[in-house]
């Protein structure tokens, strides 16, 4: 673990850092592709910091422990439980945010637990298609065929999505995804 590492876990362990200030510190060390699994797990053990913040430290949060691929089973059920509770205070974005991190660390609905199906259908019955980037049609489609989940309402939302689009805004990977 580099002295950076140590220095990050050890404020994170002892709940020196703000939702906004853990969420942004792992997210550089993601985008670094700096996969330190002490301080992932220091990150994970004080995540109620992060799960009590912003839908954006917690979007943050959740994409950089993606990316990282970091699976702590306790995390993931917490998430699901924050999130069903607070689903209304989400923006699309932040949603798909939340469906993105289930679909990358998990093959099946089943490996993530029995937290994941439900949050997913609350998900989807939750977007909003005119607040839905083409990035975001793509990703919520490319989760929910990667955790082969049938969802008519998601279907529905991303169709609609599609078709509200302006003519050639999707990229022919979104475009794949949707497939």
């Amino acid at each position: 673990m580099s002295d950076l590492a140590k220095e990050a876990a050890a404020y994170a362990e002892t709940r020196q850092l703000d939702a906004q200030c853990m969420a942004n510190t792992l997210w550089t060390f993601a985008s670094l592709s700096w996969r330190d699994v002490p301080l992932l797990v220091a990150f994970s053990r004080a995540r109620e910091t992060v799960l009590g913040g912003g839908e954006q430290e917690l979007g943050s949060f959740l994409w950089a422990m993606g990316k990282l691929c970091y699976e702590d089973p306790q995390l993931m059920a917490d998430v699901a439980a924050v999130s069903m509770a607070r689903l209304k205070e989400f923006s699309s974005r932040g949603l798909v945010s939340i469906a993105w991190y289930l679909g990358t660390l998990s093959r099946s609905v089943s490996a993530g637990g029995t937290c994941k199906k439900p949050l997913l259908h609350a998900i989807a019955a939750s977007l909003s298609p005119e607040d839905m980037a083409c990035q975001d049609v793509a990703n919520v489609a490319w989760t929910f065929a990667r955790l082969i989940v049938d969802d008519s309402a998601c279907k529905v939302v991303l169709t609609d999505a599609f078709l509200h689009a302006p003519s050639g805004q999707f990229k022919l990977q979104e475009l794949s995804n949707l497939a």
